[in-house]
């Protein structure tokens, strides 16, 4: 699946691709036609497996787990990603997790994309909010989301936590 915007494309890993994208992501680049990152550091790529072990062990549909990857248009080269934490819970909400290559920071692109990948998810069955955490000292993300709508809700010592709600139909 991919979805588009004005400057990116945001492709959604298969559980295969995935699973290449962990083991030797270059060989999916190669095989997407991208520019990206030849390996991932090993922290990483211990949170990245253990999205996989709960995608085996849980089953559901692996938009929910897997890497969405973001793709500049222009230059075809891999800038960033964003992954769901898991399928809708019990209140229909899902939660957000993004990053962006430093070097495309600053530039409207995280904006951009999880605007798109915000409403994918808000048309889906069961969803009716998306969530995201930000790190209280994390002020660029929290322009991301509040540019995409999100309002804050609460704080902790260390975080930040916001939603956007899906819209009302008549």
């Amino acid at each position: 699946m991919k979805l588009t915007t004005a400057r990116c494309h945001i492709y959604h890993l298969t559980r295969a691709q995935f699973q290449q994208f962990i083991d030797t992501p270059s060989v999916l680049w190669d095989q997407l036609g991208v520019v990206g990152e030849r390996e991932h550091e090993p922290w990483f790529r211990e949170i990245l497996l253990q999205s996989l072990r709960t995608l085996d062990e849980l089953g559901f549909p692996a938009w929910w787990l897997t890497n969405w990857s973001i793709v500049e248009i222009a230059d075809k080269t891999v800038i960033g990603g964003i992954t769901f934490k898991g399928p809708p819970n019990q209140a229909g909400e899902v939660e957000i997790g993004y990053g962006i290559a430093d070097a495309y920071r600053n530039n409207g692109y995280m904006t951009e994309c999880l605007q798109a990948l915000v409403r994918w998810a808000l048309e889906q069955d069961g969803v009716t909010a998306v969530t995201a955490e930000t790190a209280k000292e994390n002020l660029p993300s929290e322009v991301v989301l509040r540019n995409n709508g999100f309002e804050h809700v609460r704080d902790t010592e260390e975080f930040r936590y916001w939603r956007i709600h899906a819209p009302m139909h008549p």
